[in-house]
């Protein structure tokens, strides 16, 4: 389905499954919905009090005569959604990001910048954040406002037990596990913000009696975990 022309309808754009390509103007601020499997390519020009709510879906961004899309805020509602940006041109200002219990969301081509107003928390968006795709996938942060794939991650690359990272609660701190093969048992209870296993093998961590390990988020980017 497109929509072409001037729109000026104030109700909601709610796509449930298939595409809808918008290849002109929204003016009237509908709130816009994309849910799981469905997509919304935008080609024209929304309204920058119109809000985005993805639970599953695909928004793509792809207009190469504006220099800016500004739309009120987005939430990421239940479900792996993706946003992409292929104008290299082009910003998309998403404004503040919501995240409902239960969504994750998938800066998957920043060809052009994406940016929002949100903080990052212990150093990144949130564990349900992520930019890019397949082995190259990294945890989303704010680096001034644009949204990228963070780089800062504290690297553990021995054969101690996770890799290698250190006892006790640093829940605050992100890692970088890059080791393969037999960790060494884990003995002492760790507590990690996220963890993104990049190790070129099959790691295994042999058990220990009363010890515990608690993480906000872990992927897998190799295996598209």
């Amino acid at each position: 389905m497109t929509l072409s022309g001037s729109n000026s309808y104030t109700g909601n754009t709610v796509v449930d499954a298939g595409t809808l390509l918008m290849s002109g103007t929204m003016s009237g601020g509908s709130a816009l919905k994309v849910n799981n499997g469905g997509t919304l390519l935008v080609t024209g020009q929304l309204s920058s009090s119109s809000a985005l709510t993805v639970g599953g879906g695909t928004f793509t961004y792809s207009n190469p005569a504006a220099t800016t899309q500004t739309l009120a805020g987005l939430t990421v509602d239940v479900g792996a959604s993706t946003i992409n940006n292929t104008v290299s041109v082009g910003t998309l200002a998403l404004g503040a990001i919501t995240r409902n219990t239960g969504g994750t969301v998938d800066f998957a081509t920043t060809t052009g910048a994406v940016t929002t107003t949100t903080s990052n928390t212990n150093s990144i968006l949130g564990p349900w954040a992520f930019v890019g795709t397949g082995a190259s996938t990294l945890y989303a942060y704010s680096n001034s406002g644009t949204i990228a794939g963070y780089t800062g991650a504290t690297v553990e690359s021995g054969t101690g037990a996770f890799g290698g990272i250190p006892t006790g609660d640093t829940n605050t701190i992100n890692y970088n596990v890059t080791s393969s093969g037999a960790y060494s048992a884990m003995g002492s209870t760790r507590s990690v913000n996220t963890i993104n296993y990049s190790g070129s093998g099959a790691a295994t961590q042999p058990g220990a009696n009363n010890t515990t390990l608690t993480i906000n988020g872990i992927m897998i980017p190799a295996r598209g975990l």
